[in-house]
């Protein structure tokens, strides 16, 4: 096998430079050419991108944005349908890792969250709102009054209100879904949890929960019938009236109570020149 050999020959310096600047290479040379920019206006590489720790939720609700590929250092404006809501500041790569911010009021769906800088770098997300529901109380008795608030439905829409699935009243929402003080009447129903639901001609629901706390009322007579109340000609006696609710005994007032008669039951008034008796138990008369 035939052996070769490699000769090493020095090359002079200014001869490399010369080779290096006909090729475009050299320092100087027209082809090369520094870029230098301040470090707050440097560009990130990466396409801008935001995200949203909830991307859906009520009126109200916390979230956090992050976000990649904005100006380094630069201020962060954040807008929701186009109005800007807060802002936040890149770290020296154009990142954010959590922007706090509160979701303003708006009608039920979807709603756009766009994010921009300086240099006009800007991304957007979708943010879908849902309704949700508040009552003035959260418990009272049959017969109570009660109060529903509600934001995130249609705008303008008309929400209807049931009590465990029976319409008790009907509202309008506002421009931006709102629902305000609308009033209803606590219907007959057992102690304990109920559902309060809302829905809107959109279709558009929301929920939530109402106890109905039991009421005892307790009239005590006055004497043994040898008072009785003068002015209803004698069948009723003076009685105290109670409310016991949630353990307290609370005094409503006076109110006349019928005498019962030997059998049990309490007179009636004469019709057809008989007199009728009124029973405690059933509060019918017999003739």
């Amino acid at each position: 096998m035939p052996r070769y050999s490699v000769r090493l020959m020095r090359v002079p310096m200014p001869f490399v430079l010369s080779v290096l600047f006909l090729l475009g290479l050299a320092p100087g040379a027209r082809g090369v050419q520094a870029q230098i920019r301040p470090v707050g206006m440097a560009r990130a590489t990466l396409s801008p991108a935001i995200s949203l720790s909830a991307p859906s939720g009520g009126v109200g609700t916390s979230a956090n944005l992050g976000a990649q590929g904005f100006l380094a250092s630069g201020s962060l404006s954040v807008a929701f349908d186009g109005t800007r809501i807060t802002s936040c500041m890149a770290d020296a790569v154009g990142s954010l890792a959590a922007c706090p911010l509160v979701i303003p009021a708006a009608s039920a769906g979807m709603h756009n969250v766009l994010v921009t800088d300086s240099a006009g770098n800007a991304a957007s997300v979708p943010f879908t709102i849902v309704p949700v529901l508040i009552l003035s109380t959260a418990a009272g008795p049959v017969g109570g009054r009660a109060l529903v608030a509600g934001q995130g439905f249609a705008a303008f829409a008309l929400i209807s209100i049931a009590f465990d699935g029976i319409a008790v009243a009907f509202c309008s929402a506002d421009a931006l879904g709102t629902l305000s003080a609308c009033a209803f009447t606590v219907p007959v129903a057992v102690a304990g949890a109920h559902t309060i639901l809302a829905v809107d001609s959109s279709g558009d629901v929301a929920s939530t929960s109402f106890s109905v706390i039991p009421v005892i009322s307790v009239a005590a007579g006055v004497g043994d019938g040898l008072h009785p109340d003068p002015h209803d000609g004698g069948d009723h006696l003076l009685g105290f009236s109670f409310e016991l609710r949630l353990g307290l005994l609370r005094f409503l007032g006076v109110r006349p109570v019928p005498r019962l008669l030997g059998n049990g039951a309490a007179p009636c008034q004469q019709q057809g020149g008989r007199h009728r008796e009124n029973s405690m138990l059933d509060h019918r008369c017999s003739l």
